[in-house]
C-alpha cells in the first residue's frame, strides 16, 4: 500500500494522472459530438468539404497541439476560412496586413465579440475586454480620453516608460547572468507603467502583495485558455442551443 501511495505521488504517477485526464476529456468531447452532431468546419473556397471539429483527435501534448490547431488549418486552407461550431459562425484570418485591415481600417464593422459563458459569469460582460458592441465603444472612448489626461501620447508617458525600463534592466542584472524566467518581471514592468500613469506610483519588483496580485492575474488568464475551460464553454453553449428534455 505504501509503495502504491508513493507511486501515485511520484512524477510518473502525476504524469499518468495527467494523461488519464486528457483521455477522459477526449472521450467526453467525442461523446458530446455524437450527441449533438452539429459542430463542423466549412471552409471558404473548398468544395463541400466538412471536417468535424470535436472529432479532430489531438496527438502528442494536447495543451500544445490544440493551440497550434488554427495554424495547421491555415497551412491547409489559406489565410481566410470560415468555421461553423453549432449555430455560431466564425471567420479565421491570418496575416499582419489582413488583421490590420480588419481591426484597424474597418474596425467599426467588427466590434462584436463572441460571448463565452465563463467570461459572462466572471466579468458580467463588462470592462474593455468582456464588453461588446455599443457598450465597448463607449468605454473605449472614455478610456482613451481619460488616458490622454494622464499623458497618453505625450512625452511625459515616454519618460515613465524609459524610467521603468531602467528598473527592469537593473532587475535583470540582479540575476547575475544566471538563467531565469523573465515572464513576471516583464509583467511587473508593464503593470508599473500602468500604475504610474493612473496612480502616480510604482511597485518594487520584490513587493510580495503586488507579486501575488500579478500571479493571480496570470493564473486567471491561463485558466481561461485551459482545455477544461474551453470544454465547459462548448458544453454550456451547446446545451443552450440544444436543451435536453427529461421525460
Amino acid at each position: 500500500m505504501a509503495n502504491a501511495h508513493q507511486l501515485l505521488n511520484s512524477d510518473l504517477g502525476k504524469e499518468g494522472r495527467k494523461k488519464t485526464i486528457y483521455r477522459q476529456a477526449d472521450t467526453c468531447t467525442n461523446m458530446l459530438y455524437l450527441l449533438l452532431l452539429s459542430a463542423s468546419l466549412i471552409f471558404a473556397g473548398v468544395p463541400s468539404q466538412t471536417v468535424p471539429v470535436l472529432m479532430y483527435r489531438v496527438k502528442g501534448n494536447p495543451a500544445t497541439t490544440i493551440s497550434l490547431f488554427p495554424y495547421q488549418l491555415t497551412e491547409k486552407y489559406g489565410d481566410i476560412f470560415s468555421m461553423d461550431m453549432g449555430s455560431s459562425s466564425f471567420v479565421c484570418v491570418n496575416g499582419l496586413w489582413m488583421i490590420k485591415e480588419i481591426l484597424v481600417n474597418q474596425g467599426e464593422n467588427f466590434l462584436d465579440r463572441p460571448e463565452l459563458p465563463l467570461a459572462r459569469e466572471a466579468f458580467s460582460n463588462r470592462g474593455l475586454i468582456s464588453s461588446n458592441g455599443h457598450l465597448w465603444k463607449q468605454q473605449r472612448r472614455f478610456t482613451l480620453s481619460t488616458l490622454r489626461n494622464f499623458g497618453l501620447g505625450k512625452r511625459s508617458l515616454e519618460e515613465r516608460i524609459q524610467e521603468e525600463c531602467r528598473y527592469l534592466v537593473d532587475a535583470f542584472g540582479d540575476e547575475q547572468g544566471d538563467p531565469f524566467d523573465p515572464h513576471f518581471k516583464i509583467n511587473n514592468a508593464v503593470s508599473n507603467i500602468i500604475c504610474s500613469v493612473t496612480f502616480g506610483n510604482r511597485f518594487e519588483y520584490h513587493d510580495e502583495d503586488f507579486q501575488k496580485l500579478l500571479q493571480l492575474l496570470d493564473e486567471t488568464v491561463g485558466l481561461n485558455g485551459a482545455i477544461m475551460s474551453q470544454l465547459c464553454n462548448v458544453l454550456v453553449i451547446s446545451l443552450n442551443q440544444h436543451p435536453l428534455s427529461c421525460p
